[in-house]
């Protein structure tokens, strides 16, 4: 027997025990987390499904937009804060600075406390997302455009950020 999945990284954190007491081999592609594949596991592969794009975009930030002093505003979780790490990493590297990480708590419907301190903060010439999920993201971006930044500064978001529908129409 053989696992192909899960998909997204909660899944993964809760198959991944199991498999190794079961000895059923786990084929994931999409899991990001650093925590669901170690090497002391037997049983749990990752074949694809990294920080990679997020490392991309930290450089593309700071190289080919010329952008100084970006501001991020993550899922706060551990894969949010780790495709944050990411971007923040590559950045820095290429030249740039993270001025400010607004942490978003997952299931908050009102994001404009948040936003609020992205409005406000001085000197902010990008601002990234580079990993809101689900419902907070067509919020996030509803609330962008509606808050004043659209337009103002620029946004940079990840795949996961506008991968649904209704967070790609909030775009306007």
């Amino acid at each position: 027997a053989m696992v192909v999945g899960p998909l997204s990284d909660a899944e993964a954190l809760a198959v991944r025990d199991a498999a190794e007491v079961s000895r059923v081999p786990v084929i994931m592609s999409l899991p990001n987390l650093g925590a669901v594949t170690t090497p002391s596991l037997r049983y749990v592969y990752r074949i694809t499904g990294s920080y990679q794009t997020h490392s991309a975009a930290g450089w593309y930030a700071a190289r080919k937009l010329n952008a100084r002093n970006a501001a991020l505003i993550i899922s706060d979780y551990a894969a949010g804060r780790e495709a944050a790490d990411a971007f923040r990493l590559a950045y820095e590297a290429a030249g740039g600075s993270v001025g400010m990480t607004v942490r978003v708590p997952l299931g908050v419907a009102d994001l404009r406390p948040y936003l609020e301190q992205l409005r406000t903060t001085q000197g902010v010439d990008l601002v990234v997302a580079p990993s809101l999920l689900g419902q907070g993201a067509g919020l996030f971006l509803q609330a962008y455009a509606e808050g004043g930044l659209k337009g103002r500064v620029p946004l940079l978001v990840g795949g996961q950020t506008v991968a649904e529908g209704d967070a790609l129409n909030a775009l306007g």
